[in-house]
């Protein structure tokens, strides 16, 4: 036995424990495991099958809700928001379905307009979860827990957008489940062992429980175990602390609606921890209670031995640690403990003591270190005893305080640098810091005031330890002189005072928010809005702005636009007003925030309103002024040339046997008649009325064509010049109205040149940017063919400038000019969509700069025919209800050889049409007719004959015709035309 004592301690004691307890543990452990887990797997799967079946039920729930709400969005009546028919239908269906609290339709807006309960008024859910998702996503949306407005009682909302007959969305309908409904489904759902079932909303708020429901309703689910499902998995099991306050194996489920990505409801079931491991530890139990008869035995055995060889000469070695702790350094104990364990530890222990006695010489070399440290330190460092007497005292601390160190060690640290007021607190809590070494202020770091030797009172911060020294709690304090940091803060609070004032002072509303979180705001805010200053901290600042105003705010703010613009405010009210917002990124209080100035300008609006029609009133005066003009200058030209024609008819019926003067008189008729045509063509040029036949042209074609016969218009002393630019693009309009443009600019440079100058006109290419169309009224970025007069005559001031494209207006005497030139011009350019700029001062000359528009994709234009005969063959039928025109266009065609049938109305023209019997070739029409015009009659009789040509002719088209005829395949002539035009036309069209 001594040879095995002598063996090493681990091997004794691992033997015995080997020997003895090692297949005792193997079993209980693995049977005891084996248990738990099993009873672990149960309790998982009944939490979770559990959840899933509430799970279903509330899908169930939502479904059959769903499907309520849809059928009630597709009823005329909720279309129509037809109260007085959809308010007894919300009742009946509340009535047989009791779960549901309330059925509610609101509009647009969140007004309840209808519902089974109707909510005190302001009935309106705007700012409801369910209503705004609804409104925005256009499905099924859900909300939290609420205590109804309308039954007080919590329930849980589902809505559904409607859409008006033109199928826009123009409210939603709300169903409240009565949360009853949920009571009844967990009371259906047993579990034993006292297991408890949980619903919560979106939120985390409970909406019920199984255990003590009332106790549980409506209370926030504990937040660190609602965030950890938050960001957890759809379904999940684990073992935590349940709402009852005790551990529980837990199982949750997420509901989530269609189309949502945040769950609107949250299942939890739990089954406490002890309970269903009961029956599991109970077999444990028993079996430790088996091994303890073991363990007693071994214990037993394990004395025996560890007295001879543990226990004996431990005490040997505690000896020697005794007198070691007494300062006996040179205390050994090889000698006298050796082989085993106990040997080496003794050897160690010799080796320790060496060690120490090292470790002493380094201490004191380490204490001169330190308080080298303490003497640099720019901060104040101090020690009390646990008499309140100050034992430690640094340089700083000299320097901060103003006492030497010999002045107060040993002195007592309140009486020396506490203020008065401060005494009786600071003993208090010294008393308690002596005897438990704890306090307030230990760990922290405080600020307060300190008495300087001079007796000036200065703020400090203290840092606060305690440390232990001989059994008794000593303080060591840092202190640091905060005197400039308290004037920047002082400094601080008077420039927020000053920024509060400047704030209050102005007349719009200030907002100071961190991404629309309002954490500062003026009184000037509350008159715009209507919410106190109080309601404006912490709330969000975009439930001020209009919804549909919200992207351009966002837009903003995102972007960090800086200039003012105009949105749709929200009062507290729900009305709206315009306002305008300026805003801008700064940094305050360390954060990166944005300042907002809000301006109410409902008074502006209605004063640009008002300045709005006064202006287009003053424009209409200006129109009837224009008319007026135009009436006077038309009746003026009329009269002269009617006056010619009736002359000359009269001269010409009294020289009916002299062919000389009867050919003059008639020369006389037809020129002043031409010349009436020509004011007639100006007129429905300026007004836009005529209809026109627009080609793909080159307008350096038509000029060059046009420049052979100008220089005789304008006269010999006047120089006429043409600069046509290469390569100029392709225009489409009617040639005939270019030639009248050149025409008139050329005669309207003649007259502002009486005694001569220099005319030119040039062509080119030109491309106007946005800056450009700044300059020239409604014109529009793009490609143009420019076009420039240029005369070197007398020139205009701003003011004729800005009349010469009115009509009738000029400036040459009476009798020189009509006044409608420059507006035939003007009506001819735009009707092209054109544009016309004028630039010119006066004794300078002018240049009128034409913009047409470029025609890209130009086809290929055939030469016209040179020669047309008059005279033709085929029938033609004439629609005409004037009898003097109709004879005198009947005298053309059968001068011309073609056989004609007279209709004198549209009517007799179908008629004559539906006779199979007769023969049309063409169709001849008037187009402002009684009964009917002559392009529906036209469309008729293209029932009857399909495919059958027809002309129109008309003095003025009106809005019958479109204006660009040729594009719709409409072939036109305008009255009066002689025989020569009507044969050309004919001749092209039966061709």
């Amino acid at each position: 036995m001594k040879k095995f004592f002598s063996l090493p301690i681990r091997l004794q004691l691992n033997f015995i424990a080997l020997l003895i307890s090692l297949p005792a543990i193997a079993i209980i452990v693995f049977t005891g495991v084996q248990q738990r887990e099993r009873a672990v797997r149960e309790a998982y799967s009944q939490t979770r099958q559990l959840a899933e079946r509430v799970a279903t039920d509330q899908k169930n729930t939502a479904s059959n809700i769903e499907q309520l709400l849809v059928t009630l969005a597709q009823l005329p009546d909720v279309k129509q928001q037809d109260r007085s028919c959809i308010q007894p239908l919300l009742l009946q269906l509340r009535e047989l379905n009791p779960e549901y609290a309330n059925i509610l339709v609101a509009d647009l807006t969140g007004k309840v307009w209808a519902a089974a309960s109707m909510p005190p008024p302001p009935s309106m859910i705007s700012d409801r979860r369910y209503f705004k998702n609804a409104i925005a996503t256009g499905r099924l949306s859900s909300g939290e827990y609420v205590i109804s407005k309308s039954i007080a009682k919590p329930v849980f909302h589902f809505a559904y957008p409607y859409r008006d007959p033109s199928g826009r969305i123009s409210g939603a309908i709300v169903v409240a489940l009565s949360l009853e409904k949920y009571f009844g489904v967990v009371k259906k759902k047993t579990l034993t062992d006292g297991g408890n079932i949980l619903l919560l909303d979106h939120s985390g708020f409970i909406l019920s429980r199984a255990v003590e429901p009332e106790k549980a309703i409506g209370r926030k689910y504990p937040e660190k175990s609602l965030q950890e499902m938050f960001a957890g998995p759809e379904e999940y099991s684990y073992r935590g602390v349940g709402s009852l306050g005790d551990e529980r194996f837990i199982s949750y489920r997420k509901i989530r609606l269609e189309g949502e990505s945040t769950p609107y409801m949250y299942v939890r079931v739990g089954i406490p921890v002890k309970p269903a491991l009961a029956k599991a530890d109970r077999f444990m139990a028993t079996n430790i209670a088996f091994f303890s008869v073991f363990l007693f035995a071994t214990l037993l055995l394990a004395y025996l031995i560890g007295k001879r060889s543990i226990a004996d000469r431990i005490d040997l070695l505690q000896q020697a640690s005794n007198r070691f702790a007494e300062g006996d350094l040179q205390a050994r104990v090889t000698g006298l403990v050796e082989g085993g364990e106990l040997g080496a530890l003794a050897r160690s222990f010799d080796s320790m003591a060496d060690r120490l006695a090292e470790r002493e010489k380094i201490i004191q070399e380490s204490e001169v270190r330190l308080r080298s440290i303490t003497d640099s330190a720019n901060d104040a460092i101090l020690m009390v005893d646990p008499a309140g007497a100050i034992c430690y005292w640094n340089p700083a601390a000299e320097t901060i305080l103003g006492y030497r160190a010999d002045e107060v060690l040993g002195e007592n640290l309140h009486r020396l640098l506490s203020p008065q007021r401060y005494m009786d607190d600071h003993k208090a809590a010294f008393h308690d810091f002596v005897h438990t070494g704890i306090g307030a202020v230990v760990g922290n770091t405080v600020e307060l005031s300190a008495i300087r030797k001079d007796g000036q009172e200065i703020p400090v911060s203290l840092s606060l330890s305690s440390v232990q020294l001989n059994g008794e709690w000593h303080a060591v304090g840092i202190l640091r002189d905060i005197s400039e940091l308290k004037r920047a803060e002082k400094e601080l609070r008077e420039s927020e005072e000053r920024f509060k004032a400047l704030s209050e002072a102005s007349f719009g509303g200030i907002i100071i928010h961190d991404k629309g979180l309002i954490l500062e705001c003026n009184q000037g805010l509350s008159g715009i809005t209507g919410f106190s200053y109080a309601e404006h901290i912490g709330m969000n600042g975009l439930e001020l702005i209009a919804p549909e105003s919200l992207d351009t705010v966002l837009a903003n703010i995102r972007s960090g636009y800086d200039q003012s613009y105009e949105v749709e405010g929200v009062r507290k009210d729900g009305s709206r007003y315009p306002l305008a917002i300026r805003g801008k990124n700064v940094t305050y209080k360390g954060r990166d925030v944005r300042v907002i100035e809000f301006r109410d300008i409902t008074g502006r609006k209605r004063a640009e309103a008002e300045h709005e029609k006064l202006q287009l009133q003053l424009n209409q005066a200006q129109k009837l002024e224009s008319v007026g003009r135009l009436a006077g200058g038309v009746a003026h030209e009329f009269n002269n040339k009617l006056m010619v024609i009736m002359g000359s008819a009269e001269l010409a019926y009294m020289n009916m046997h002299d062919h000389e003067r009867l050919s003059r008189y008639l020369n006389e008729i037809t020129r002043a008649a031409e010349y009436s045509r020509d004011i007639a063509a100006q007129l429905l040029a300026f007004s836009r009325k005529n209809l026109t036949i627009a080609r793909v042209v080159n307008p350096n074609r038509i000029i060059e064509e046009t420049a052979k016969t100008l220089p005789r218009l304008i006269g010999e002393h006047i120089r006429c010049t043409f600069l046509m630019a290469d390569n100029v693009w392709s225009i489409r309009i009617d040639p005939v109205q270019l030639d009248q443009i050149i025409m008139n600019m050329a005669v309207n440079a003649r007259d502002a040149m009486p005694d001569g100058g220099e005319f030119s006109i040039a062509t080119g290419n030109w491309t106007l940017d946005k800056t450009e169309c700044e300059s020239i009224t409604d014109a529009v970025p793009g490609e143009y063919v420019r076009i420039s007069f240029r005369d070197t005559g007398v020139g205009m001031d701003s003011e004729t400038i800005s009349r010469i494209f009115e009509p009738f207006f000029t400036t040459k005497e009476i009798g020189k000019g009509t006044g409608l030139g420059l507006a035939t011009i003007y009506g001819i350019v735009r009707q092209n969509d054109g544009y016309i700029q004028v630039v010119s001062e006066p004794g300078a000359g002018a240049e009128f700069l034409v913009y047409l528009s470029r025609h890209k994709d130009a086809p290929h234009v055939k030469p016209e025919e040179d020669c047309v005969p008059l005279s033709g063959s085929g029938s033609i039928l004439l629609v005409e209800d004037e009898e003097a025109v109709r004879k005198m266009v009947l005298i053309f065609l059968q001068t011309l050889g073609y056989n004609v049938h007279e209709a004198v109305s549209p009517m007799h023209a179908i008629e004559l049409a539906s006779d199979p019997s007769i023969a049309i070739d063409l169709v001849i029409t008037d187009v402002v007719m009684p009964e009917m015009n002559g392009k529906v009659m036209m469309d008729r009789i293209g029932e009857i004959r399909p495919g059958i040509p027809s002309i129109y002719v008309s003095g003025y088209s009106s809005d019958v015709l479109p204006i660009d005829g040729e594009c719709d395949g409409l072939h036109f002539i305008q009255k009066p035309y002689n025989m020569k035009l009507l044969s050309e036309y004919i001749r092209k069209v039966m061709k």
